[in-house]
C-alpha cells in the first residue's frame, strides 16, 4: 500500500469523523447537551480475512479510540458520544458483490452466524437508541452489529 492510498483511508475516516465531531461538539458545548453516533466497523475490533486492509482496519479502531476519548473528554458538558460497528452490511454499494457470490462472500457469510449480511435499515433501531434519551447512561461505547460475526 502507498503512503497516499494510506493517507486517503485515515482522511476520511479518521479525520472526517474528528472534523463532523469537533464541529458538532462546539454546538454541544453551547448548549449543554448533545449525542453524537459514530460509525466504525467490526473491523476497528477484528483482523478481516482474507481480505488485507489495514489501512482500513486501523482507522476504524481509531474511530472507536476518538469516540472513547471524546466520550470522556465531553461528558461533563452533557454530550455523550458512541459508535456504531456493523459489520458485513449489503448496502447499494456492496449489493452487486454479495449477488456475485464467490469465495470470499462465502467464507464471510459462513464465519457469520446469521449467515448473512446485514442491511441498512438493521442499523436504525441502535441509531434511534443512541439518538434518544433512553440512551442517557451510554456514552464511550461502541455496538456492534454484525450477524454475530465477532461472537466466534
Amino acid at each position: 500500500m502507498s503512503y497516499a492510498d494510506w493517507s486517503a483511508v485515515m482522511n476520511v475516516n479518521v479525520n472526517g469523523v474528528f472534523l463532523m465531531s469537533q464541529s458538532a461538539g462546539r454546538a454541544m458545548i453551547r448548549q449543554r447537551k448533545g449525542s453524537i453516533i459514530n460509525i466504525s466497523s467490526m473491523s476497528g475490533l477484528i483482523v478481516n480475512t482474507p481480505q488485507c486492509q489495514s489501512a482500513y482496519n486501523a482507522s476504524k479502531a481509531a474511530v472507536i479510540g476518538l469516540t472513547k476519548s471524546l466520550a470522556s473528554e465531553w461528558a461533563p458538558h452533557g454530550i455523550r458520544v458512541n459508535a456504531i460497528a456493523p459489520g458485513y452490511m449489503k448496502t447499494e454499494l456492496t449489493r452487486p458483490f454479495f449477488e456475485g457470490g464467490g469465495d470470499m462472500i462465502d467464507r464471510w457469510m459462513s464465519m457469520t452466524p446469521m449467515g448473512r449480511p446485514g442491511t441498512p435499515d438493521e442499523l436504525g433501531g441502535i441509531a434511534v437508541y443512541l439518538a434518544s434519551d433512553a440512551s442517557s447512561f451510554a456514552t464511550g461505547s461502541v455496538f456492534t452489529i454484525d450477524g454475530g460475526y465477532t461472537a466466534w
